[in-house]
């Protein structure tokens, strides 16, 4: 019937929809990841049979395929990158400058308080140490806002994620590991591998999103998220 539909997304994403009509007695056996006549790079996902009414010897059929396209989309270029980029609260004393305005247990600055027996932070002081009488700047300070960038690439493969991907999980990885699309950075930050979902187009293509989290200033702590380092029992 007229009206197919051939369309591809810039992850490489095909997708080609096509109408029948046949006999109501056809023994045609349609299953999924069967390839459509048209485009061998598309196989079959969901299809519906149509009892139109209007002639008691025919039927419709609907069929809806996808794969990869091949043919419209540059090899270097069907990764779909996006860029996600909020914030999240840390406490205040993990922040890179703590030091500087907070002070040590032996030293402290701006009217921080230590627990005395163990040197951890505990809070800054109502009253500003060096204007008695008047509010502390910092007076209430016990967290700080992070901004967090998360990148998610969706690609179309043409295989399942090995094992030694779904390992790195949890790791930092570097980022060319995503996506050459993805500059590289410079040594006071790094990328989180964070997730991954896939899904399978009848067995043949997989629609692979990965995401990562890129550090703050300090990094992410490499005795914790080295891949190189062996998993706990």
């Amino acid at each position: 019937m007229p009206g197919a539909r051939y369309a591809f997304e810039r992850n490489g994403l095909a997708t080609y929809d096509v109408k029948y009509k046949v006999s109501s007695g056809s023994d045609t056996l349609l299953q999924q990841g069967d390839t459509a006549e048209d485009y061998s790079n598309v196989v079959l996902v969901s299809g519906a049979i149509i009892h139109t009414g209007d002639d008691c010897d025919t039927i419709e059929l609907e069929l809806h395929y996808e794969g990869k396209d091949t043919s419209h989309t540059d090899p270097l270029y069907t990764a779909d990158i996006t860029l996600d980029i909020a914030s999240s609260q840390e406490p205040i004393d993990t922040h890179p400058n703590f030091l500087n305005f907070a002070g040590t247990p032996d030293t402290p600055l701006n009217g921080a308080k230590f627990d005395p027996v163990d040197g951890r932070f505990l809070f800054f002081q109502a009253e500003d140490p060096e204007s008695p009488g008047d509010l502390n700047t910092y007076a209430g300070v016990r967290s700080y806002n992070q901004p967090i960038q998360v990148v998610s690439q969706s690609r179309i493969d043409e295989a399942w994620p090995d094992d030694d991907e779904f390992k790195l999980l949890g790791k930092i990885i570097d980022s060319a590991y995503l996506d050459e699309q993805i500059p590289s950075l410079s040594g006071d930050r790094n990328w989180l591998y964070t997730g991954i979902r896939i899904r399978s187009i009848g067995n043949v293509y997989f629609e692979t999103v990965r995401t990562a989290a890129l550090s703050g200033p300090r990094k992410w702590v490499s005795a914790i998220y080295d891949p190189t380092l062996s998993n706990p029992p």
